[in-house]
This record gives C-alpha cells, sequence and structure tokens, in this order.
C-alpha cells in the first residue's frame, strides 16, 4: 500500500496508536536494508529494491560510500494482526488493534557521525537495536546501547544476518543457536552494567547526602533506589520468550519471533500457545511420543538434544534454504533437502512466481511465509510504548532538578503535568524540543506562514524570575511531516509527533526547547559519545568576492551539525579525518546555492542547499588547511621505552567504561630543548 498522509495525520491525534523509534547499530548490520523492508511494506519502494535503494540514505556521498551519515526520518503504518499468543503483549496492556503509526528514525551507525544518533534517541520513545549475527556485539553496540540507556529508551532487539550463519558460517541450526543465545546474553550484561552503574551512583549520592540524617530516613532511601533499580533493570532486559527479540535476515525479507511459531506448530502438537511460547527459548525439549515439553534434566534422561527453539524454529529455515539449493550443515554434515523449493511453497500454501521458481529462490517464499515487517512492526508496536506511557520515564531525563532563584510560579506544576500525560488538549501548554536543524533548500518549501507564537527558552532559563530573561519569542513557521527527503505540510500536530518545524533558522543555534508559556523548565541538553579534536580553517581565496558568502555558509553548518563548532573563521569538526571530508563537502555545496546571495539580510540560514554535485567547480573557492589535532601521543614497543631514560618506572592503568579494554600508560618528561 502506499501512504495517504490524511491517514497518517488521523493516526497522529490517537496516541495509542503512536510510536516513536529510532535504529540503532553498529555500522554495516543493515539498518537501512531493515528500513527498506519496513517502507517496502507501504508500497513506498518496490521489494526487489530493497537494500539496492536505500530510500534514507538521500545524500550522493551517502549512496557512494554505502553508509549512512546523517539522521533520516519516515512514518509508516503497520496494520497490527490479532496474536493467539499474548505474552509479546503483556507489559504493554494499552496496545490497540487495527492500525499503528510508526514515526522511524534511521540512525548512523559510523563512530563519525555518533552526534547523529544523540540527536535522535532524543526525539524517540523507544528504538530497536541491531545485532549482526556473525559479528556479535561491537564498539558502536555498546556505544548506542549507552546512548539509549541515557535517554531513558526502551528498546529491542533485532538479531539480524540470520541466513549468513546458513550459507556463509556452515553452522548447524544447534550451533547457531548457541551463537544466538550468546549474543542475547551479551546485550543483556551491557544493559546490566549500566543499571549497575546507575544504581551504584545514586546510592552513593544517597549515603552522601544523608550522612546526618535519621538512620530510618537513610534506610527508606536506600530502598527506594534499590527499588528503581530492579525495575531499570528488568526494564532494560531483552527475553525471546516474550517477543521483544527477533531474528531476521534484512536482505532476503524475513523474520520472526518465538510466537511466530508456537502460533504455526501449537495446534499440530496439541499445545497451548503461550506455553509454547515461553518454551521457544532455554533449556527445554519437545519429546514427541509423550507430547509434552520437558526441561534439561528429563531431556538428558530421554537422551533428546534439540531445544525446541532448534527443532520448531531454526530446522525449518535450514531446510528452506537447502530446497533452495544451499548445501547446509544439519546434525553436524551437510545436508541436501528431499523437497524442491515448490514442494516446501505448497506444503506452506504459498503462491510463488514461476520465475522465482525456476531460479530456486528462498526469498521468494520466506518473504510470505515469514513477512520480515510483521515481525519488527508487531514487535514495535507490542513492547515500545506510546507518547504518553513513554512520558514518566522520559521526563526523568528530560527535566533534571532545578535549582530556582526564587519560588517556582504554581503554574509551573500544571505545566509538568500536561507533559506527564502527554495533554494535547486546547488549554494545555505546548511544549516542543528541537534537537537539531535541518539545511533544506528552499524549494523543499511549499509556503511560508506565521504560525503559533512561542518562546525559545535558553539552557540557563529559570521559569522562577523570567525578567532576568533566558528567553526570546518567536513565530513558529510551517509544520511539516519527515518521509525521508521530502516534506509533507500538516496543519497540527498533537502531542507525541516528530515533525519538522520551518522559521527557527534566526532563533535556534543547534537545539532548544520551545514553549508557549514562560512557566516551564528547559529540557536537558543532549550528550554526546565524543567531543571535537580535529580542527581545520576555511579561508575564502578571494577575500572581498566569498568572504561573506562563506561565512553564511559555516554560519548554517554550524547549525546544521551538532558535532561541529565554527569559531571565527575556524571549523572544528567532529572525531575523525571523514567527518571533516563530509563537513567540507557541505561547506562547499553551500557555496554553490543560487538562493545565498545576500547573506547580511539575516535569513540565509534555511537557503544553503545540501547538494555535492558540483563539488569540484567551487573547491577553487576555498583555501583549506590540513586537518589540526588537539592533541600529541607517540606509541612505542616496550624494547624502545625501556632503553631510554626519564620514563616513569610503574604504568598508569586505565580501564574503558565499558571494562572491555585496560591500558597501561608510561609518561616522560618533555625534553629541555622544548620547554
Amino acid at each position: 500500500m502506499s501512504i495517504p498522509i490524511e491517514e497518517l495525520s488521523r493516526l497522529q491525534q490517537d496516541q495509542i496508536r503512536v510510536r516513536n523509534m529510532c535504529m540503532l547499530a553498529h555500522v554495516d548490520h543493515g539498518k537501512t536494508t531493515l528500513c527498506d523492508n519496513l517502507i517496502a511494506s507501504n508500497g513506498l519502494i518496490h521489494p526487489k529494491m530493497v537494500g539496492k535503494l536505500r530510500f534514507l540514505d538521500s545524500r550522493e556521498d551517502e549512496q557512494a560510500r554505502l553508509i549512512t551519515m546523517k539522521s533520516s526520518s519516515i512514518s509508516l503504518l503497520f496494520n497490527k494482526p490479532t496474536s493467539a499468543c499474548q505474552d509479546g503483549a503483556e507489559e504493554q496492556t494499552h496496545v490497540a488493534e487495527g492500525k499503528q503509526l510508526i514515526n522511524l528514525i534511521d540512525s548512523p551507525g559510523h563512530v563519525d557521525f555518533c552526534s547523529e544518533v544523540s540527536t535522535a534517541a532524543r526525539l524517540c520513545d523507544g528504538g530497536i537495536v541491531l545485532v549482526d549475527s556473525s559479528e556479535g556485539v561491537c564498539i558502536q553496540t555498546h556505544a548506542v546501547l549507552r546512548q539509549a540507556f541515557e535517554e531513558r529508551l526502551k528498546l529491542c532487539l533485532v538479531v539480524n544476518k540470520i541466513d549468513r550463519l546458513i550459507t556463509e558460517l556452515g553452522m548447524s541450526p544447534l550451533e547457531a543457536y548457541e551463537r544466538l543465545k550468546q549474543i542475547v546474553a551479551e546485550v543483556n550484561s551491557i544493559m546490566t552494567m549500566f543499571s549497575s552503574e546507575k544504581y551504584m551512583s545514586e546510592a552513593e549520592a544517597v549515603l552522601a547526602n544523608t550522612g546526618a540524617a535519621e538512620e530510618g530516613a537513610d534506610g527508606e532511601d536506600q530502598q527506594d533506589v534499590y527499588a528503581d533499580f530492579e525495575d531499570q533493570e528488568d526494564l532494560y532486559q531483552f527475553h525471546p520468550e516474550k517477543g521483544n527479540v527477533a531474528f531476521v535476515s534484512a536482505m532476503d525479507g524475513w523474520g520472526f519471533r518465538t510466537d511466530t511459531f508456537a502460533e504455526m506448530y501449537a495446534g499440530k502438537i496439541g499445545c497451548n500457545p503461550r506455553v509454547l511460547q515461553r518454551s521457544l527459548w532455554g533449556d527445554y525439549f519437545y519429546h514427541p511420543k509423550a507430547k509434552k515439553i520437558v526441561n534439561r534434566r528429563a531431556a538428558k534422561e530421554l537422551k533428546l538434544r534439540k531445544p525446541c527453539f532448534v527443532q520448531f524454529a531454526l530446522e525449518a529455515l535450514w531446510r528452506m534454504y537447502a530446497a533452495a539449493g544451499y548445501e547446509v550443515n544439519i546434525e553436524g554434515g551437510s545436508a541436501a533437502s528431499t523437497k524442491s523449493l515448490e514442494d516446501m511453497a505448497k506444503s506452506l500454501k504459498i503462491e510463488v512466481n514461476t520465475r522465482d521458481m525456476k531460479h530456486a529462490d528462498p526469498q521468494a517464499v520466506m518473504v510470505q511465509w515469514l513477512p520480515l515487517s510483521r515481525a519488527v512492526l508487531g514487535m514495535v508496536v507490542d513492547h515500545l510504548p506510546s507518547p504518553r506511557a513513554a512520558a514518566t520515564l522520559k521526563l526523568q531525563r528530560l527535566l533534571p532538578a532545578l535549582s530556582f532563584r526564587a519560588d517556582p510560579p504554581p503554574e509551573l506544576a500544571v505545566v509538568e503535568a500536561g507533559l506527564l500525560n502527554a495533554d494535547s488538549s486546547v488549554d494545555a501548554a505546548a511544549v516542543v524540543y528541537v534537537s537539531k536543524m535541518l539545511s533544506v533548500p528552499p524549494k523543499s518549501l511549499p509556503r511560508e506562514t506565521e504560525g503559533q507564537k512561542m518562546y525559545v527558552l535558553s539552557d540557563v532559563y529559570d521559569p522562577s524570575v523570567p525578567e532576568a530573561g533566558g528567553w526570546r519569542e518567536v513565530a513558529l513557521g510551517d509544520i511539516f511531516l519527515m518521509m525521508g527527503q521530502g516534506l509533507e505540510l500538516l496543519d497540527a500536530a498533537p502531542a507525541g509527533s516528530v515533525v519538522a518545524i520551518a522559521g527557527l533558522e534566526t532563533s535556534v543555534l543547534k537545539s532548544a526547547t520551545l514553549s508557549s508559556v514562560l512557566e516551564c523548565r528547559p529540557f536537558a541538553t543532549m550528550t554526546f559519545q565524543s567531543a571535537p579534536i580535529l580542527k581545520v580553517t576555511v579561508l575564502p581565496r578571494n577575500t572581498l568576492a566569498d568572504q561573506k558568502v562563506i561565512k553564511a555558509g559555516l554560519r548554517l553548518l554550524n547549525q546544521a551539525d551538532p558535532s561541529v563548532e565554527v569559531r571565527c573563521r575556524h571549523l572544528s569538526p567532529g572525531a575523525l579525518p571523514s567527518s571533516v571530508t563530509r563537513v567540507l563537502q557541505e561547506s562547499r555545496a553551500g557555496l554553490e546555492a543560487s538562493d545565498v546571495e545576500n547573506p547580511e539580510a539575516g535569513n540565509e540560514c534555511c537557503h544553503v542547499a545540501g547538494n555535492v554535485t558540483a563539488l569540484e567547480t567551487m573547491r577553487e573557492r576555498l583555501q583549506v588547511s590540513a586537518p589540526l589535532v588537539a592533541f600529541c601521543e607517540s606509541v612505542q614497543e616496550d624494547e624502545e621505552m625501556g632503553a631510554q631514560q626519564g620514563w616513569q618506572a610503574k604504568p598508569t592503568e586505565i580501564t574503558t567504561s565499558n571494562k572491555m579494554c585496560t591500558l597501561y600508560v608510561w609518561a616522560r618528561a618533555l625534553p629541555s630543548s622544548v620547554t
């Protein structure tokens, strides 16, 4: 189906049917291909173009390098079917049947563009963490998990590229099961570590702040912290048997959760679907003669070696690929299928194109048998919260404790109660968080109108003394629904919406809190995984003709990229040289925009295009220095280090925050010739 914008706008009004979520993963783990599958399920692209079109990678350099550099948003529809397994939605009791609105943000996985992950996570109520089953948990997986934890996002886990375990690594179903268990356990241990760190820091704070208090009060505070820790620890755990973990092949377009096979086999073996779903993960085995599920101890006595997940789920996948002509590993040896792909399709009552049957393409059968969009979007609806359900958890992060200089106004409590309930009524205060600024060509904006008047609140604004300043009034422009690189005009946006707002280029630098009333606290600033460490100097070759235009382009760049700092004529971008390259491309591209003719007019920030087609023709107008590193270091072998004089005898030991790496550092004083 194609997406009618009127339908999306109507669903926005019903918060129980809205999910705001982002894709988080290490680079090349398959986020964009997974997004292509979900977009194809809405009829926006052809299924054959999945993984090739990369719909949300709208930049030319993204398409050329095959990585995502900028976060992109799109709104999708999902028609939630009725399920016989209710465990998947146990925690989300307010889930509605029928059509759902999914506001999806695809974020980069490369470390150079980690600031885009921070801005995406701030806008969302939940997220999907994607892990490549063949590579496992990687360094950026750690980083995005921490970012999601800091932003109080509820998460679901997707283990991708299951097909590689079959066709490339040649694993047996049992070996693949052990691999999948290891991945889920590792992700859970990372989240437990984050929860433990937070618990320990909060417990230390309670002990420090209540040192002089009575013993009874101390005990009560510590019990509250411990109770919160238990809730947080359970909140961030992944349990396939509960349905918040999906196993997919984004490239082949199929995916499943445990409830998928529970519903499929429950009637055949005479078992309750909910009981079978709980047994499809862990040490549970099916005894065919007794037609019952037994634990590990009983299975050992009965000599049952295949867990239910292997017997009912993985072996079925292996046989399907064997039917397509792949040599698969079953029971530790190579085995060929006794059935053809056509026979498998007929037994599953699936109609497949004759051409696909001739090519023996397993994707043709798998996408109909185990549709990926149903597994992933169904999991999103079942387990990720609606804006109203997420408000309690998110506001703990967005509204930190603030020391008021005077008595806070009584209206402040009313505003925050409205935020807690995601109130969209006419009388409720409108509060918006701007997480990033976007550079948009003027031709993409269909019209320019003046909308609602709001206040831009700075980070230091104190609602108890509004006369002290820290705010300014601004008139909003048009409101748009983001559909990839397209913008769809909206008349209004209720609470819980993810939208683009025009008219803020002269009032917001990078991020800000907007409020319709002054009795409102500014939201907490975002945290980023890295700070700028490289600098380049950008100068015009023709100072008289180009200086003002370049200043306008750099001013726009400073707004549009959270990882960039522009100071005078110095550009200080992100973490690694590849981000410098991308930043300079955007800066040069800005110079060719025909709309930047009068940079002193005050509205140039929204009129510089992000097109790099004529980049080479603009290179001569910019003079760019080599990247300057803000620190110096050297690394030597142990033998070389020991041969030199002046090194400290005992090394300094440094352990990374994720406890995965320990560095031993020796230091030596600078030579007198330098000092």
